[in-house]
């Protein structure tokens, strides 16, 4: 059993754990236990998935074997995946089960590219550029439970492409977006019920894309400085996608905390 603590990936909408592997398959080269689980917001069929409460409960099953195992965990977020990251982490840090009696918990955290609101009063779409909102369709059903997708044509999906892989060669991009699935859009739209700043006793980094256009750079900003003891790490030249375009620079922010919590 490896001394480093397990990782949990959580992937971001629309985006299914298969296509991170270029950097799922790095930490393990580095030595970690990677876990990457299929959030419950994924998929066509997703229109009665709980907002988060299902999601969250994935994770926490996810890594429920670590635990018992007395490993620490640190989480490696992508996009709307710190969100339900957050709510899972919450009363289950290794301090905090310490308190109960119970070995292991999370014990750090690195949010990449991350959609975090910053208030109870904030939704995933709050820190999003609102321009990226027209390249999606919405499959509205008539209980108002809503499913969405990327818009098909050409045009829309010259802007996908832009907002999501801006730093990504075209001949990649294209294939990822080739392997994307339906998203719950009730995520994007549900108030947060814990934030990033109320997460205690557990190591936080952001990973800032310079050239993000789904979460702006001044969004970005303003999530590090509203949550306290939160580390940057600044990539510059990178958007939106950095499992892609920057695996190192993540591998490396990753070993970071791991360090930090060993």
């Amino acid at each position: 059993m490896s001394d480093k603590p397990t990782i949990l990936f959580v992937h971001g909408a629309y985006h299914p754990p298969a296509v991170y592997s270029a950097l799922t398959t790095a930490l393990g080269n580095a030595g970690f236990d990677v876990l990457a689980p299929r959030l419950a917001s994924l998929g066509s069929a997703t229109h009665g998935v709980a907002v988060p409460d299902d999601d969250v409960a994935v994770l926490r099953a996810a890594v429920e074997p670590s635990f018992a195992e007395g490993k620490k965990v640190v989480v490696l977020a992508h996009s709307i995946g710190g969100f339900f990251s957050t709510a899972a982490i919450k009363g289950f840090t290794v301090a905090e089960r310490q308190r109960e009696g119970k070995a292991g918990g999370f014990a750090g955290v690195v949010y990449m590219n991350s959609t975090l609101p910053v208030s109870h009063e904030d939704t995933v779409m709050a820190v999003c550029d609102p321009a990226s909102a027209v390249i999606f369709d919405v499959d509205v059903r008539e209980d108002g439970k809503m499913v969405s997708f990327f818009k098909t044509d050409d045009a829309s999906k010259d802007q996908a492409l832009h907002f999501f892989y801006s730093c990504v060669p075209r001949e990649l991009s294209e294939k990822v977006f080739s392997q994307l699935e339906r998203f719950n859009t009730h995520a994007f739209l549900t108030p947060a019920a814990t934030l990033a700043s109320e997460l205690e006793g557990i190591a936080k980094t952001y990973i800032v894309g310079e050239q993000d256009y789904v979460v702006p750079l001044a969004q970005q900003e303003r999530i590090i400085s509203s949550t306290p003891g939160m580390k940057e790490v600044r990539l510059a030249g990178c958007g939106h996608s950095p499992f892609l375009t920057h695996v190192d620079d993540v591998v490396k922010a990753v070993e970071g905390v791991a360090e930090e919590v060993a």
